[in-house]
């Protein structure tokens, strides 16, 4: 699957749905929702509409016939980078993997930038399969991140300088962070301009067990740090979310950096061996605005003094029956929490409302004092740094 960023379009091509495998070309346009069948039976196609370009990429300086390789484009430059992949021979004993290739599409011609067995002092990525790879025009360099190579799983997150020639792995810290998460098939996207990588991470093996799980990372190479901000995974006690891609894996990714949109299609949910998923999604990461994170701040702190107050006016209650303090606690709800509440934050509007049943129980039974008071400490006694 690959995205037209200025037509708007979305492109798919062939797949698994479980029983057999398919040759259908489809496209997709966003600005109208809507599907267009451009061809049924690719192989079929007897006019100009496609053209090959090389019987035997190996024949022509390209890599050997593999699979499980990554592809990406420099438009600018009209360059197609492969990399890696595990190379199909009839030597099942000593499996083989690919290099780094380019491709230059005006004059058709291979270079070899990396090969599997190259003894390189610059820290170069030993070749691999299941990872991603992604391009940075503006920087003229490519990130390759996490893959396996036979038993061996990789975390790591590479960068090669076209340029120069040069690989540098640019992060290794977030390995055990990431080992339980970044699993197979995962895909990455790249906003050039953000200088943000996106993982979309799915299915994760051990020697123990299989799982499906849809993690969703951000990456800043301006900052070199990692934040999880989406996890889905489908348990027999919790039910699944409609509102949410259920956890799938070998799905489809593109990303539009004008919009800020990715767009997720298709995968195997792990249900079923010839279940397939055919559904498309769109994702959009909403940072917060300045205001808002402000905003945020002021009901914490003012959340936390509101507690202080109910704790002190419970304690004056029980001594002397002074009710001053409920009342002090009760203005304090109404004048300086309850003007900073976001309604639209679901976990924000149940805690205020409970703060505001418990302030009106400031001045009830003891029995029911007592079960505040100790619901207020139990609640908020851990502080995670």
């Amino acid at each position: 699957m690959c995205i037209d960023i200025e037509e708007r379009m979305i492109y798919v091509l062939g797949g698994y749905d479980g029983k057999c495998d398919l040759s259908d070309f489809w496209c997709y346009d966003i600005a109208e929702n809507s599907w267009l069948l451009l061809s049924s039976d690719t192989e079929s196609l007897k006019d100009d509409s496609w053209v090959k370009l090389s019987s035997n990429t190996a024949d022509d300086g390209g890599p050997e016939l593999v699979f499980d390789h990554q592809m990406c484009v420099d438009s600018k430059n009209g360059i197609i980078y492969v990399c890696g992949g595990k190379v199909i021979s009839r030597d099942c004993t000593s499996p083989s993997y690919s290099g780094l290739y380019a491709y230059k599409i005006e004059t058709n011609e291979w270079d070899i930038l990396r090969s599997d067995d190259a003894n390189t002092s610059d820290g170069t990525t030993a070749s691999r399969v299941g990872h991603s790879t992604v391009i940075d025009e503006g920087n003229n360099s490519l990130y390759i991140f996490a893959g396996q190579r036979s038993h061996e799983c990789f975390y790591d997150l590479f960068k090669y300088n076209i340029s120069q020639n040069l690989f540098t792995e640019i992060d290794h810290r977030h390995k055990d962070e990431l080992s339980g998460e970044a699993g197979f098939t995962h895909r990455v996207t790249f906003d050039e301009k953000l200088q943000e990588m996106y993982i979309f991470a799915s299915y994760t093996r051990s020697t123990r067990w299989e799982r499906i799980k849809n993690v969703f990372y951000v990456y800043s190479l301006r900052y070199n740090t990692w934040q999880k901000v989406y996890e889905h995974e489908i348990l027999d006690c919790l039910p699944s979310n409609p509102g949410y891609p259920i956890p799938r894996y070998a799905h489809q990714m593109v990303y539009d950096p004008s919009s800020k949109t990715h767009y997720v299609f298709g995968g195997n949910p792990g249900n079923d061996k010839n279940s397939r998923l055919n559904d498309l999604w769109e994702l959009k990461l909403k940072k917060p605005e300045p205001a808002d994170i402000l905003r945020q701040c002021l009901f914490m702190v003012r959340m936390q003094k509101l507690k202080e107050l109910c704790r002190e006016s419970y304690k004056r209650c029980q001594d002397n029956g002074n009710m001053k303090k409920t009342s002090a606690a009760l203005n304090y709800l109404r004048t300086r929490v309850t003007p900073l509440v976001d309604y639209e934050d679901e976990g924000q509007v149940s805690e205020f409302q409970e703060m505001c049943t418990s302030v009106c129980l400031l001045g009830s039974s003891t029995e029911q004092q007592q079960t505040y008071l100790m619901k207020l400490e139990g609640r908020y006694i851990w502080i995670y740094r």
